[in-house]
Parts: structure tokens; C-alpha cells; sequence
């Protein structure tokens, strides 16, 4: 018998077979492929399965491995994993280890998702960009989350693995704008106090930073020496909250009061020297060490000593004599410019002298005067910013 060299078809010796293209006889006595690999021997047949086998696991862990990795299916078990309420496992879907911190851990992460329920979550998306959009906690209202995927090496050895990017987690350079000699803390953690200026900043605020925190709700304290200690959650997003500003702080009581008599005290010794004439420099007044406010002040003064002081064939004041104040002060609250400001009015009993062609005479009587001192608080303790004294109201 002969077999066919094109199929392999069994023919008589010298026959030509029917299928296509075939145009001569077959050698007489030759197998099909099949007949001669059952004489094969077995060592090779074995080597053959192993080949074959191979070959069926590589498409398999192709094709599996690339199911496994693809970005869609990342986003889908990251979500899925935060429906859960898993926030362990949710954080791992993040590459946060570079910016551990005391902001940035696991511990803290849980503590800010610990009580979110999230449920009824589509995905919608592609490539490396997906929005979930979910309910929280059986609310009507409609939430969603972008989820961006960054490339993290490599997964199965040759597929690309992915993480969630950290982008929508991380808020970077936060900051927050409170009244000078505040401390500022943040979930029980004391922020340093920033040297940077900004555009946001008064002369008399401090400017806090963190650099990177989880963005959420946060639990922040504000404290100080002249006020009560301010504890409110604020929302810290790189989206829409990149900052916050402490806009007031309540004072103590004995803030009003203390700085009632310091006013006092200063516009005693400020009428004082003004009526002998003296500089401002040897009243060695505690004020701000801002210039020009310092000029402000400066000039005030001068003004007043122009106004009080008499000199010789010139009619002036010989003596004021202030017999009550009135504290007229309403403010309850450190704003953040920093500023006290404490009003007052005066009553006090004047002699006055008025040269007339080599007359002298003497007027004396009584009035009021209306006394207006702002103080801001600087190295721990309060100081003049400015001053406003009606003593020379005759003019």
C-alpha cells in the first residue's frame, strides 16, 4: 500500500489521489505523519506533551494575566473593596509609602473613612480614568469620585500593575491664617508656624503649612494666650478648600479690663510729657515694631505736644488733670488683623493761659475727651499700634 504525501490518504501503489493540487504518484510504502509518530520513541512523545502543555499554560497566563492587571479591573476592586468599608485594603491601592508622615499613614487614613457606607457604585470610564458614582450612607443625593490609575511596575512579571493616584487624596500645602501668637493644631498635632508671607496674610497673622494631609474633614484647635481656644471640623480639599482662615477668636475677660488700664495708664504719662514738651522716646512706651506704624505714632504724639504744651508769651495749657475714665470698648473678639481696640471717654479739669498784650490770664474748667488706643498682640504680650487722644480739642 502507498499513502498520499500531500494528505496522507491510503492509496494503491501508482494511483494518483483525488485531493487537490496532487500531480504525481506516491512512493510506495510512505506514512502519514500520524502513522510514523506512533513508532516514535517514547522520550520523545514525552517531550511533546511537555511542549504542548507549555504552550496551553503561556495562552492561558496570557490571557488570564492580562484580565488580572487591566486597568478597568483595578478600579473596579479598588471601589469594590471601598464599598466594603475595608479602608486597610483601600489603602493599599495607594503608593503612600514616600510620604509617610505624621499626616500621611494608614492609622490615620482609617481613623478619617472609619462610619462612611458607601453603596449602589457604577463605574464608568476607560483606559486609565474612571468615575464611580455611589451613594453614601442611604442618601438620595448622588456622589461621585475620578479615580485617575498610575503605572507601579510591573504584576505577573510581565504585565503592568497600577495604582489609584493620590492625587484625589493628598491635599499638598495646606494653609491656615490665624491671629499672631496662635498655635495651630491639627487632629492633636501642632503645625510649626511658617515664615512665608502671602497675599492672604495680615502684618498681624500667622501663616501655618502642612504639606501633605489627607484631604476630608479635619478636626482643628486653635489656641492662645489672651483667648479661648477654638475647636471646629474644617474640610481640607485641593479643589476647593487649599486653605482656611481663622477669622475671629473670642477673648478672655480679663483681656477688656487689662487693657482698659494700661489705656489709662498711658494717656496719663502720654499728657504728662506732652505738656512739658518731652519726645516721644522718653516715654519708653511698649508699641509695635512695625515702622510705620511706629511713625503713626510718632506723629500723634508730636501733634499733641503742639497742641498741650505752652511755651512762653504763648497761650497753652498749664495743667490737665483727668478725673475718670469711661471704658466705652465693645470688642469681645481677636479679628485676624490682631487688633484691640479700646475706646474710652475722659473727663478732666484744665487750667488754661492766654497772652493778650502782655496780659496774662487764667481759664479753668472741664471737659471730655475722647481717647481711642489700639493695641496688637506681638512676642507674647500686647503692645501700642496707635493712639488717639481728643485732649487738644480747644483747637
Amino acid at each position: 500500500m502507498a499513502f498520499c504525501t500531500r494528505c496522507g490518504a491510503q492509496i494503491e501503489h501508482g494511483q494518483r489521489c483525488n485531493c487537490s493540487g496532487t500531480t504525481k504518484s506516491v512512493a510506495t510504502g510512505h506514512k502519514s505523519f500520524i502513522q510514523r509518530a506512533k513508532g516514535w520513541p517514547e522520550s520523545t512523545k514525552r517531550a511533546l506533551s511537555v511542549v504542548s502543555v507549555l504552550i496551553v499554560v503561556t495562552i492561558l497566563y496570557a490571557v488570564i494575566g492580562s484580565a488580572i492587571t487591566a486597568p478597568i479591573n483595578t478600579a473596579q476592586r479598588y471601589f469594590r473593596v471601598k464599598a466594603n468599608g475595608n479602608w486597610n485594603r483601600v489603602y493599599s491601592f495607594y503608593d503612600l509609602d514616600r510620604y509617610e508622615s505624621e499626616f500621611i499613614n494608614r492609622d490615620s487614613f482609617i481613623a478619617l473613612h472609619e462610619g462612611i457606607d458607601i453603596t449602589d457604585f457604577i463605574l464608568t470610564g476607560s483606559g486609565q480614568s474612571y468615575t464611580a458614582s455611589y451613594s453614601v450612607g442611604g442618601s438620595a443625593a448622588g456622589q461621585k469620585e475620578s479615580i485617575s490609575l498610575v503605572r507601579s511596575g510591573s504584576s505577573l512579571i510581565f504585565f503592568d500593575a497600577y495604582k489609584v493616584s493620590t492625587r484625589s487624596v493628598i491635599t499638598d500645602n495646606f494653609h491656615i491664617y490665624a491671629p499672631k501668637g496662635s498655635s495651630v493644631f491639627i487632629n492633636g498635632i501642632q503645625i510649626s508656624l511658617s515664615r512665608e508671607s502671602s497675599e492672604m496674610q495680615y502684618d498681624f497673622t500667622d501663616t501655618f503649612i502642612v504639606p501633605k494631609i489627607f484631604s476630608g474633614q479635619h478636626e482643628l484647635r486653635v489656641e492662645h494666650p489672651v483667648c479661648e481656644a477654638l475647636t471646629e471640623r474644617i474640610i481640607i480639599d485641593n479643589e476647593e478648600y487649599s486653605y482656611y482662615e481663622v477669622e475671629s477668636l473670642k477673648l478672655n475677660s480679663s483681656v477688656k479690663p487689662d487693657l482698659a488700664k494700661r489705656t489709662e495708664d498711658i494717656s496719663r504719662r502720654v499728657i504728662a510729657s506732652a505738656l512739658e514738651g518731652n519726645s516721644f522716646q522718653s516715654l519708653n512706651l511698649e508699641y509695635t515694631s512695625d515702622e510705620w506704624s511706629r511713625e503713626m505714632l510718632i506723629n500723634a504724639y508730636d501733634f499733641l505736644v503742639s497742641g498741650l504744651n505752652r511755651q512762653d508769651d504763648y497761650d497753652g495749657y498749664e495743667s490737665i488733670s483727668i478725673t475718670s475714665f469711661v471704658d466705652l470698648s465693645s470688642q469681645t473678639e481677636l479679628l485676624r488683623d490682631g487688633i484691640y481696640t479700646c475706646e474710652m471717654q475722659t473727663d478732666y479739669n484744665y487750667v488754661y493761659i492766654t497772652q493778650e498784650w502782655g496780659d496774662t490770664s487764667e481759664e479753668k474748667g472741664s471737659e471730655s475727651a475722647y481717647i481711642r488706643f489700639l493695641f496688637v498682640f506681638e512676642n507674647n504680650g500686647w503692645v501700642l499700634y496707635w493712639m488717639e487722644l481728643g485732649f487738644d480739642n480747644r483747637w
